[in-house]
């Protein structure tokens, strides 16, 4: 009968440990604008009309913890950890997102979102193996891009993408480098929630509770075993 009780508890045990563990859902947002016409150009301040036959775009994604839809009101979601794609002619040596940029995004009881409101600050990323000469010429480019997306009351619904640039000309004879006039560009849309998907991803956990179960068991079954040895050598 000992025995018995001592397999049951066992296989008890190794099925707590086995069990299929639960998962914890998070929601990836993805948004992807739409081709932002140009606007306006600046070159030291005065129009321009450089840029007018580009229009950019950008995609972006993260992800945040799945929330109940039973709330009476709406859930707001915080952007962490961005991934940012910009179009072809518009792409960085290497995304570096400022730690200014904010997002937050506002869903529904039904999960649809309602609002937005996206400040991205995007640089050149300067790698830690850069020469100091590497890292000079960063510096003198100058080269960012701002984005700001806006969807809800009191906003433009839009998307507004703005290039800012300092070109820079090489002088072989001298071999110096020369910043040139700063250039600005301007582009911008209309957005609507459409552009907005969601993709609800299953992450699994390992069940604590049946490690837990099962420590205190053979730890229990253990002691026992020892105690019954005990009393077998007196």
């Amino acid at each position: 009968m000992k025995l018995l009780r001592y397999l049951t508890m066992k296989v008890f045990l190794l099925l707590l440990l086995i069990q299929p563990s639960a998962a914890n859902a998070v929601l990836l947002f993805t948004y992807t604008s739409n081709q932002l016409p140009w606007q306006v150009s600046y070159s030291e301040g005065e129009s321009v009309e450089w840029g007018n036959d580009i229009a950019p775009s950008f995609t972006l994604s993260f992800t945040a913890p799945e929330q109940d839809w039973t709330l009476n009101k709406s859930t707001n979601f915080f952007m962490e950890n961005p991934a940012i794609a910009l179009t072809d002619n518009y792409i960085l040596e290497q995304i570096d997102i400022r730690s200014l940029s904010y997002g937050r995004v506002t869903l529904d009881q039904n999960g649809k979102v309602t609002g937005w409101n996206l400040i991205l600050f995007l640089t050149e990323y300067i790698a830690p193996g850069a020469t100091p000469f590497e890292k000079y010429l960063y510096q003198l480019t100058s080269e960012r891009i701002d984005i700001v997306s806006r969807y809800g009351s009191n906003t433009c619904n839009c998307d507004s993408f703005k290039k800012h640039f300092y070109p820079v000309y090489y002088f072989p004879r001298s071999n110096t480098y020369m910043r040139l006039v700063q250039q600005d560009r301007f582009y911008g849309d209309s957005n609507d929630p459409g552009q907005w998907t969601i993709s609800r991803i299953n992450v699994a956990e390992p069940p604590t509770l049946g490690l837990m179960v099962i420590g205190l068991g053979s730890l229990f079954f253990y002691r026992r075993k020892i105690n019954v040895n005990r009393h077998k050598l007196t």
